[in-house]
């Protein structure tokens, strides 16, 4: 009989994070089950050869009562599927899954901890407080001698208290990966207009405004440019209202399209650059992967996550966080010179084929995998 493995997962991303691990499992003969309260994840799930196992709570929010309901629901179902292997995927989804894991007695535990969002906001008093919780549960009693963690910057290990402990007990892994064969440079458009894109949660992490901002200064200095805002979720803590979004996609070269309304892999066909100018690093973002696979030039701030993906003039433009004047001069630039956009475009591609590939990803989750089931199948 294959060993079971089963992952929680409520993260949003879950449309590109999951499919590599449920590969990675599959390669290996386990017996797949997503616990997950997104019940439209159905067809991906059963795709991949895995099993839905509906939740009927939100694994995504880490408000104690709430958090603490739905540990109780992911218990039950772990002790219904009863798994060899538990691997959580998102900050929320680990919290939660740990607590069950606890209550349902299952040893072998992944933490898959990326994105930490709002808790990898610089200079910011409750994301540091947040920090500190987390870090003090992971490393207490969420934390059993067959425990592991994917973090995926070296940024994001050091803000959660993860260096030190047993070699290979945390592994630095990028979010979602790139499939080249999925993935392919796309023509460029005429210049002008310069296209610009952010596929983003509408939220002031984000820094949304900085870039509406920079959009404003970039034109009033006679650049040819629009901004297109894609809405990618909209369940977030300290989300801009519809109000200021509307409001935005009135002024001049500012577009607002509804979440859902695009894939991100179709923006490339109409925009030349992405853009995200967040305030502080949740992971590698898989927006921006997604654009250096289809050759695009990146323009982001130097942040975790982010900077990682960019070397300033290279494969785009770094800026700071909070400085629209720089975003601006960034996106002036692009848009006065189209030779950049190819050669940074190309750049970015191969930025991304060297070190992000889904294959190489899939070959790690399968070695955390093989050496957990080992370890636990061990005397």
């Amino acid at each position: 009989m294959p060993a079971r493995i089963a992952f929680i997962a409520g993260d949003p991303n879950l449309p590109e994070r999951l499919p590599p691990l449920l590969a990675a499992a599959r390669a290996l003969g386990l017996e797949c089950h997503v616990l997950t309260d997104m019940r439209e994840a159905r067809g991906l799930v059963e795709r991949a050869g895995g099993r839905l196992v509906p939740v009927a709570a939100s694994l995504r929010s880490i408000n104690p009562a709430k958090a603490g309901y739905a540990s109780g629901q992911v218990a039950a179902a772990l002790k219904a599927v009863r798994p060899d292997l538990v691997h959580a995927v998102g900050l929320g989804p680990s919290l939660i899954g740990g607590a069950a894991c606890a209550m349902a007695r299952v040893e072998c535990r992944l933490y898959s901890l990326g994105p930490l969002g709002a808790l990898a906001l610089p200079d910011d008093r409750m994301a540091s407080i947040g920090r500190r919780v987390v870090a003090s549960l992971l490393k207490g009693p969420l934390r059993t001698a067959s425990t592991r963690f994917i973090v995926e910057t070296d940024a994001d290990r050091a803000l959660l208290g993860l260096e030190g402990g047993e070699p290979g007990e945390v592994a630095v892994l990028p979010g979602a990966g790139v499939d080249p064969e999925r993935t392919r440079p796309l023509p460029m458009r005429a210049l002008p207009p310069l296209r610009i894109a952010i596929a983003a949660p509408m939220v002031w992490r984000e820094g949304i405004d900085v870039a509406v901002e920079a959009v404003r200064l970039a034109r009033e200095a006679g650049a040819d440019l629009d901004l297109s805002l894609f809405d990618q979720d909209g369940s977030r803590l300290r989300r801009l209202g519809r109000g200021v979004l509307e409001d935005w996609s009135r002024q001049p070269g500012i577009r607002l399209h509804p979440a859902g309304e695009d894939g991100t892999a179709e923006i490339w066909h109409d925009h030349h650059v992405a853009c995200l100018p967040s305030r502080g690093g949740a992971g590698v973002p898989a927006f921006l992967l997604e654009a250096a696979a289809s050759a695009r030039p990146l323009v982001t701030t130097d942040v975790p996550g982010c900077r990682e993906l960019v070397s300033d003039g290279t494969e785009g433009f770094l800026v700071p966080p909070d400085d629209p004047a720089a975003l601006a001069a960034a996106f002036a630039k692009l848009a006065a010179d189209p030779v950049l956009l190819p050669r940074m475009g190309a750049a970015a591609r191969a930025r991304a084929l060297h070190g992000y590939l889904e294959r190489d990803l899939i070959e790690a989750v399968k070695r955390l995998y093989s050496g957990l089931l080992g370890k636990a199948a061990g005397p």
